[in-house]
């Protein structure tokens, strides 16, 4: 049950003439001036949800699934009794900030649009664009379904069908991929290692699961995502100005947004934002402020943490060893290869 993300998902190889961006931690106080093209400054952290909320108030509006996207409360069935239970969240949450040698004029963030451009990013995650009527929102609780049946998991990835309704994974002001122009929905799957899975069964075994439905664990990740580009922030419609949690005070010139609203399993929802501005007193280059957020269900993060799930998620782990790059590396080091690999595709 060790479902580690990842965006959507979405980037992490690097082409050949990408440049190399030394990791370095990432101060709140750090200024623009201060900062080296060379290096990709870097933060993150685990907590429940309403700390998150008490610690960062902005950064928590902005960074939820959609805006006023809040912990759900879910109808599921299981062995035949039905139950309305409200999802608790931690929350994964990580910030960085890069130099572009690119002007925001110059910046291409249409071509993130193009799912062969998508393919690029990571070689094992397999993508396959999907409609409206494709998405588990519209088909939980109303025709039989087997789950990622588009994303070319073939029978890996399956999630319990426990949901009755899904209609708190859609947004309130809008629809998924109402934009065709400038956004893009995916069903994207990953395939665990044999040590990984092999993990995951001893790990599954010593978690005592006593149904079938349960004793069916996933072999990989599945989600659905949109990924869209915007041009100003007002086409976001977030709470809080960008300017915020940027901590920067020049134009905002469009970024990149990817929300994960369906994940098999542990994840409850993920979210990607890109954003783009001037560079202070460099007009030809561009300052990327990126930021990747993970909520898990907290009910099944607390049982598999006992086995070391927290250090599995931080690509730590003894037990499952974690590999070099990719879903199983840990959220930290997949979520700074997706960030190089964003700057990479839009400075190149």
């Amino acid at each position: 049950m060790y479902k580690l993300f990842i965006v959507l998902c979405l980037f992490i190889n690097t082409e050949a003439f990408a440049r190399t961006r030394a990791d370095q931690p990432l101060p709140d106080t750090l200024a623009p001036a201060e900062m080296s093209a060379d290096n990709l400054y870097y933060k993150y952290e685990m907590l429940d949800y309403k700390d998150w909320a008490a610690k960062s108030p902005a950064e928590s509006q902005d960074l939820m699934l959609y805006p006023g996207y809040k912990e759900p409360d879910i109808t599921t069935i299981k062995n035949g009794v039905k139950k309305k239970v409200q999802t608790r969240l931690k929350i994964f949450t990580s910030s960085a900030k890069l130099i572009l040698n690119k002007a925001p004029a110059q910046l291409n963030l249409k071509q993130l649009m193009q799912i062969e451009t998508i393919r690029q990013f990571d070689r094992e995650i397999q993508h396959a664009e999907i409609k409206p009527n494709q998405f588990m929102s519209a088909v939980v609780g109303r025709t039989p379904f087997t789950n990622f049946q588009w994303g070319n998991c073939q029978g890996n990835v399956m999630r319990p069908a426990r949901e009755l309704d899904l209609a708190h994974i859609n947004p309130l002001n809008r629809s998924w991929c109402s934009d065709a122009h400038r956004s893009i929905c995916l069903e994207s799957c990953y395939s665990f290692n044999e040590f990984w899975r092999q993990g995951l069964r001893t790990a599954n075994i010593m978690a005592n699961f006593s149904s079938n439905e349960d004793a069916r664990k996933d072999t990989g990740v599945g989600l659905q995502s949109e990924v869209r580009y915007f041009e100003s922030e007002q086409e976001l419609s977030l709470p809080v100005a960008l300017k915020t949690l940027t901590k920067v005070d020049t134009p905002i010139r469009g970024g990149l947004e990817q929300s994960i609203f369906y994940w098999n399993q542990l994840f409850q929802y993920g979210k990607v934002i890109a954003v783009f501005q001037a560079m202070p007193g460099d007009s030809s280059k561009t300052l990327m402020t990126a930021f990747f957020v993970v909520g898990l269900k907290k009910s099944s993060y607390d049982t598999y943490n006992k086995l070391g799930l927290g250090a599995v998620l931080e690509g730590k782990s003894r037990l499952i060893r974690p590999t070099a790059t990719g879903i199983t590396a840990g959220l930290p080091t997949f979520s700074k290869d997706m960030i190089r690999a964003i700057a990479d595709v839009l400075e190149n």
